[in-house]
């Protein structure tokens, strides 16, 4: 009996040694892939984020230099519109119009950017991330079933 219970203990620990370096070797390799997959998703957001940013700061000096020119095409045009109407209508009354005039299109602007809604940031690294997500979710109800 007694080296009946050395033959099965033996056979039992290396059935278990083997599973222990399978699930070693299994654990390793899902290490070395989500470090793989980590590097690549943090890869694809520095390059959206550099795209964004050239993309920003293109966009805030070509607003930066259009907004000059248009504040001083904007001044002069009411500058000689007052001195045109002033003569005909007085200057209080061209002033109040100016100011009801202005009053009106800032309220437009206002509600106009109220209106506009933010966009997405980085949205192929949030669909990666969900895409991830949805698949260890799978993954883990199969290792449940299995």
């Amino acid at each position: 009996m007694g080296l009946l219970a050395k033959i099965c203990g033996c056979g039992v620990r290396t059935a278990l040694d083997q599973q222990r370096e399978a699930m070693r070797r299994e654990l390793s390799e899902l290490a070395s892939q989500l470090g793989v997959h980590g590097s690549a998703l943090a890869e694809l957001f520095r390059l959206e984020l550099g795209e964004y940013m050239r993309r920003q700061r293109r966009r805030m000096a070509l607003l930066i230099a259009g907004g000059a020119c248009a504040a001083l095409a904007y001044i002069s045009f009411w500058i000689l519109l007052c001195c045109w109407l002033a003569p005909l209508w007085g200057c209080p009354a061209v002033l109040a119009l100016v100011c009801l005039l202005h009053l009106l299109l800032a309220v437009a602007l206002l509600l106009s950017a109220r209106r506009l809604k933010p966009t997405a940031f980085a949205p192929d690294t949030r669909r990666e991330l969900q895409n991830d997500l949805q698949c260890l979710k799978i993954l883990l109800q199969e290792k449940k079933t299995s």
